[in-house]
């Protein structure tokens, strides 16, 4: 069978069956894999999109339950509350039990949008003394005392027992999600404080599992949601009987391990389990799904890829028939044309092809074209072969690029070709019959020839680079091969060298390196050449037991150079500033460029520490020097890290980071200084990233909250408005205020996040004071120059204010000198658009900065706020008081409004107001307030106020 299929069998039916069987073998073994591809792929979406659905519900549950807190926050702020708490039960009126609850009511308004609240209640240690809402009373006999013990581990956090069982018969509760929050009484003599009450705010799981079941989308299992306490008690429940049971314990195991499958019932269906931490309160959301639904359409799937698999076989055998004639019929006719050459001795030999002779096995085209091919063999001549070689060779020899260099065994050139003659200069006539030494040049000793000799004489041949002279003197690079010539009897007969001119890639490769190594701008080491630098120069001052020091200096307010001047200038400026450092240092120190304004300086083979400071405050001195560039007087300095090996470190990288770290020391150190590194700045530094780390969680959850702290008109008292004052609500350490994380939010560019966070918040509260009447109340903001230097700033302002329909005619945007002292033109561009819009600006710590008059007639500044370090010795220090006297007159002059901060005494509010002083803000006016307090306060002068004018 073997022989008759290899022999006897035509070409086109064999090349079909091959066709065929390659072909339809992969189909099938493709076929049985997709349907285990297909079930695997549909299990895999299917359980993405329970996790999907489940994260998306974790939102709605996180939300309502956020929605509690802040409900319990606003009410452990009312007065009333805490009073009652802490007084005798005996001594509270009936008169006050009124009060207090009409101001939880007052409160409950608020948050009318929180479905399934059931009720508030006030509770002593030992029992009940406010109830707003429906009666309850829990199954657990100890859930009181454990409110309190549990109050005294969380101080500032809202306690979540889990679902507990009302067993009040007069109820429509069954279950009841009760979150506390604990009431504190201080001690006046040991300011100790302790748990004497709690505020328990009750909330209906049902409500909660009806919008989470009833909200399931149609891609979900169709079991629905389960939301499961800390206590493994189902809290939400596609039946709402089930409610309060405990989940069996088989699948609390399944649960704890994380597993994704659990068999279910008595039938063997397996079930899909997705979990999902639900919230904070270690509570669970879950998801369970039948095998049988997520692989109701593999049945589908496996008749159609039968189907699929019966047309494409077909094809397969349909391509393979007519490609076997279509390649079986060329090689036909070339048989026969083979045979026809046969009999028509005129076809020129130049058009044969010298192949080895062919058995001739069987019959078929294979046998005939295998005829051919051996009587075309017949046809060839020894004699034409060799001329045509000869004739090739002679070809490549005169039109090939390489230099060929033919000599005997003694060196002496026999024989060059074209190439060799323009490569060199040397014309054959000049070269023939000389050494091949006339191209030797003086780069090599004579060992690197004696090698070149040793490689012939052992291998009969050699490769390499190698320097060699042109006629005219000029040294140039090539690479050379050299073969020795063998004769019958094993003995060199002649040396032939092929070379070609490397001239332009050893160039190129120069400029790469160099583009490799050294700043474009400045032609200072970057930082792959400082590294490799500063590694040899480690491994040296190791074996000698030397030091050296690292310096990195970044520019002062070069940004402002390129806002103001341009960018040539500011390139113009780079480059003096690497002049002046290579000018200051020693020869054989390093000056690098590792990018924008930041240089770094290696000092080799310190002996002396003490003499860093010096070197240091040399560098300094030159920056501090103006630069006069484009008629332009140009004033920087520069901060500088210094950094010492091996004291700080033993490798590139790490004085590198630590050279930095103590850079930005020294600029938080006012800049224009320099500062040596030190174990505490690492320390620093990792706790700003661990800072800068949190505060983007806490931006992502939304952990901010704004206190508003009043401003009045000092001639009456009057509230006219209030700055808004952003904390931080960190879970561990309670609110943290602005000075701990502002200056690593600006650093790290979240203060656009978060200042866009604070300016919505704050139209938002405008909006509800205008449409509570309070339609003069003037709110003010600060604003980051960051902000001011985003492009999108004024339309994004814009829009926000459209959308809100506020007057922000009554909205203030307070910024330092700082921001004005930058003077670009994107800040100016940006203040211009923003005051178009009909917001105004307020001058915040006025008298700080150093050009203060200046800028308040070149922008367009409404109030100035005279800064606390001034205000805070009046009336008793008389220069302060002329300073502070100074300050209002001149803003009235300009016809600007003041504002007085850190008023914190009688005496000082007198002294201020005496002066004219337009308006106080301080602790002794108030402190920061949640809104809630700030409402009560205006609450209690409803008159009409005078907005404060812009």
């Amino acid at each position: 069978m073997r022989e008759f299929f290899l022999t006897r069998l035509n070409l086109t039916p064999k090349f079909f069956a091959y066709l065929t069987l390659i072909g339809g073998v992969p189909l099938i073994v493709a076929s049985m894999l997709s349907l285990d591809t297909v079930s695997e792929t549909l299990v895999h979406k299917a359980l993405v999109k329970e996790f999907e659905l489940l994260a998306s519900r974790r939102e709605q549950v996180d939300l309502i339950l956020k929605q509690v807190e802040f409900l319990a926050e606003s009410l452990s702020g009312i007065e009333e509350i805490s009073e009652s708490v802490t007084a005798n039960q005996t001594s509270v009126t009936t008169y006050q039990r009124l009060v207090t609850e009409e101001k939880i009511g007052r409160v409950l308004n608020s948050y009318l949008n929180i479905e399934g609240l059931i009720s508030i209640q006030v509770v002593y240690a030992s029992g009940s003394h406010y109830q707003v809402g429906d009666t309850l009373d829990f199954d657990s006999g100890d859930f009181k005392p454990q409110l309190f013990s549990e109050a005294q581990k969380k101080e500032s956090y809202l306690y979540w027992p889990g679902i507990l069982a009302n067993t009040n018969v007069r109820s429509d509760q069954k279950y009841v999600l009760p979150a506390v929050k604990p009431l504190y009484k201080m001690n006046p003599r040991t300011l100790e404080r302790k748990v004497v009450g709690g505020l328990i705010i009750n909330y209906s799981p049902e409500s909660l599992s009806n919008y989470l079941n009833n909200k399931t989308t149609s891609g979900s299992s169709g079991r629905g949601i389960f939301l499961i306490d800390q206590h493994n008690r189902f809290v939400v429940h596609p039946d709402v009987t089930k409610i309060g049971d405990f989940i069996d314990a088989d699948l609390a195991t399944r649960l704890a391990d994380d597993d994704a499958q659990y068999q279910a019932g008595g039938d063997g269906d397996r079930v899909y389990i997705t979990q999902i931490s639900a919230t904070q309160q270690g509570w669970k959301l879950i998801s369970m799904v039948p095998e049988q639904k997520l692989l109701m359409g593999v049945g589908r799937v496996e008749e159609q890829l039968i189907a699929i698999f019966v047309l494409v076989l077909i094809l397969v055998i349909w391509i393979a028939f007519h490609l076997s004639r279509s390649v079986a019929l060329p090689i036909r006719r070339v048989t026969e044309a083979f045979k026809k050459l046969k009999k028509d001795p005129r076809q020129p030999d130049s058009q044969r092809t010298s192949r080895q002779r062919l058995e001739v096995e069987g019959s078929g085209e294979v046998a005939d074209l295998t005829e051919g091919f051996n009587l075309f063999l017949d046809e060839f001549d020894a004699r034409q072969r060799a001329q045509r070689g000869l004739w090739e060779a002679a070809t490549v020899f005169d039109v090939t690029t390489e230099a060929i260099m033919i000599t005997d065994v003694d060196g002496i050139i026999t024989m060059v070709n074209p190439a060799f003659e323009s490569m060199t200069g040397y014309n054959l006539s000049e070269v023939i019959g000389k050494p091949f030494s006339i191209l030797r040049s003086d780069r090599h000793s004579a060992a690197f020839y004696d090698s070149i000799w040793r490689s012939l004489k052992e291998t009969g041949q050699w490769e390499g680079e190698i320097y060699n002279r042109r006629k005219n003197g000029e040294v140039f690079p090539e690479w050379q091969i050299i073969t020795a010539v063998f004769d019958d009897d094993n003995n060199v007969t002649e040396y032939i060298g092929l070379f070609s001119d490397i001239s332009n890639q050893k160039n190129q490769e120069q400029a790469i390196w160099r583009q490799a190594n050294y700043d474009a701008l400045t032609e200072l080491a970057n930082r792959n050449l400082l590294k490799d630098s500063m590694d040899q120069e480690m491994a040296h001052a190791s074996r000698k037991g030397l030091k050296l020091a690292m310096l990195t200096v970044d520019l002062d307010r070069f940004k402002t150079v390129n806002d103001t001047l341009g960018h040539d200038v500011g390139d113009q400026l780079l480059v003096e500033v690497a002049r002046r450092i290579q000018m200051t240092v020693r020869k054989q120190d390093m000056v690098a460029r590792l990018g924008g304004d930041e240089f770094t300086i290696v000092l080799n083979e310190i002996n002396d520490e003490e003499l860093l400071p010096s070197i240091a405050g040399k560098v300094l001195d030159v920056l501090r020097q103006p630069f006069f560039l484009n008629s332009h007087q140009i004033n920087i300095s520069g901060s500088m890290g210094l950094t010492v090996f091996p004291d700080d470190g033993n490798s590139f990288l790490v004085l590198l980071k630590n050279a930095d770290i103590a850079m930005y020391k020294a600029k938080q150190a006012g800049k224009d200084c320099f500062q040596f590194y030190s174990n505490e700045m690492q320390a620093d530094a990792l706790y700003r990233v661990q800072m800068e780390q949190e505060l983007r969680a806490a931006i992502k959850k939304d952990n901010f909250v704004l206190l508003y702290q009043p401003v009045v008109r000092a001639s009456d008292g009057r509230i006219v408005g209030a700055e808004t004052l952003i904390r931080w609500l960190d879970p561990d350490c309670g609110l943290v205020n602005p000075d701990e994380f502002i200056a690593i939010a600006e650093d790290s560019g979240l203060i656009v996040e978060i200042g866009q966070w604070v300016i919505e918040q704050a139209i938002d509260q405008l909006k509800k004071w205008q449409q509570e009447g309070y339609c003069q109340l003037t709110l003010a903001v600060n604003i980051s120059g960051m902000q001011f230097r985003h492009p999108g700033f004024p339309l994004w302002l814009e829009r926000v204010l459209a959308q809100a329909e506020v007057d922000c005619a009554n909205l203030v945007f307070e910024i330092t000198e700082s921001v004005m002292m930058e003077n670009s033109d994107a800040i100016k561009d940006c203040i211009a658009k923003t005051k178009a819009v009909g917001v105004g600006f307020a001058l915040d710590d006025f008298g700080t900065g150093y050009s203060s008059l200046g800028y308040l007639r070149e922008f367009p500044v409404d109030i100035v706020k005279i800064d606390r370090s001034f205000v805070r010795d009046c009336p008793e220090d008389k220069n302060a008081c002329r300073l502070v006297e100074a300050i209002v007159h001149m803003a009235h002059s300009l016809d600007l409004r003041v504002t007085a901060e850190g008023v914190e005494t009688e005496q000082q509010q007198d002294f201020l107001t005496g002066l004219g002083c337009d308006y106080l803000q301080g602790f002794y006016i108030s402190h920061p307030l949640p809104v809630c307090r700030f409402n009560e306060r205006i609450g209690k002068d409803r008159a009409p106020v005078l907005k404060i004018p812009v």
